[in-house]
């Protein structure tokens, strides 16, 4: 549900602090389509005065080439996908500053790594996160001094136990349980959101002395995000039930690549069943059906007793 009241996902403050102005010209990624980002950020730009330009994932090609003929100076989208641009960038014979425009980005929808910020700023492009939920819209954002985020002003965050639901400390790891005081349309008490990170509660260097959340450490439960994308055991699950002959075991493991999310679809097949290509290929489509991603489907000879459905062995340094 959404009410009527003007900017009522609260994030023409997140997209302005982030570093957007009016007459920016703006490239959204995310998707318009079944899901809510494109949609909250797009009008939040265009309240501020941005022109946007909805170019959605994929056809990078394209993609970089609409950069350089509209001199889009700013990006929404997630961090690995901005980098994807860039090294195609790179392929196409372009360069920032010469060919291309771009200045800022707005990341979300996956952990942001020391490492990829740096690499995305050493090409000349100032990325800041924001933190952005389809409950709540605009939760927390980065402001120049990118150490935390900037907790909206309209909600109360509390950081608890993912089990007991008890507040924690300010520094300790646990779930982001969110109370918003202003929406009278959908109201939430004590929403768990279930991401992990940690409350601090020192001043920063912008001047603001709210509280600020130390970014996306996570999930609390075994929902994974990969490529921004949340997947669910029970998706893997809906999977292999489409080959009950043949799969007896199912596990997914998630590492990543440089800055790009990997994912491995471990099979134990059952007695006397064949690893076969047609059914390595089978699988695969399967998942991506499930999950909307491209995983890598590998036959195993043992997934250990009591392995998560979901094996999330990426480290962000």
């Amino acid at each position: 549900p959404e009410g009527r009241k003007e900017d009522y996902w609260g994030l023409r403050k997140c997209v302005y602090n982030v570093g957007f102005r009016p007459g920016d010209i703006v490239m959204n990624t995310f998707s318009y389509h079944l899901t809510p980002a494109g949609i909250f950020l797009d009008e939040a730009c265009n309240g501020i005065g941005c022109v946007m330009v909805p170019t959605g994932v994929g056809n990078t090609e394209i993609q970089v080439k609409t950069m350089a003929e509209l001199r889009i100076n700013g990006y929404i989208g997630v961090p690995s996908f901005l980098m994807s641009l860039i090294k195609k960038m790179e392929e196409l014979g372009y360069e920032i500053g010469k060919d291309l425009a771009m200045e800022i980005a707005l990341v979300a929808g996956e952990i942001l790594s020391p490492s990829l910020r740096k690499g995305l700023n050493d090409y000349g492009v100032i990325v800041r996160q924001a933190y952005i939920t389809a409950d709540l819209g605009g939760v927390a954002y980065e402001c120049p001094e990118e150490n935390g985020m900037h907790i909206s002003d309209d909600l109360y965050i509390e950081i608890c136990d993912p089990v007991t639901g008890e507040p924690l400390p300010f520094g300790t790891i646990g779930e982001v349980v969110v109370t918003d005081f202003t929406n009278e349309c959908y109201p939430l008490v004590r929403y768990g959101t279930g991401d992990l990170s940690v409350l601090d509660d020192g001043e920063c260097g912008c001047g603001r002395t709210s509280y600020k959340l130390k970014g996306i450490m996570g999930r609390a439960d075994e929902v994974t995000k990969i490529k921004g994308m949340f997947v669910h055991p029970r998706q893997i699950d809906e999977a292999a039930a489409k080959f009950p002959d043949e799969v007896e075991k199912i596990r997914v493991v998630v590492t990543r690549e440089g800055v790009t999310d990997m994912m491995t679809v471990e099979i134990l097949l059952k007695p006397g069943i064949a690893g076969t290509d047609l059914l390595k290929s089978a699988i695969d489509e399967k998942i991506r059906e499930s999950t909307k991603l491209r995983g890598n489907t590998v036959f195993v000879a043992e997934i250990p007793e009591g392995s998560k459905k979901i094996e999330d062995k990426r480290k962000w340094d």
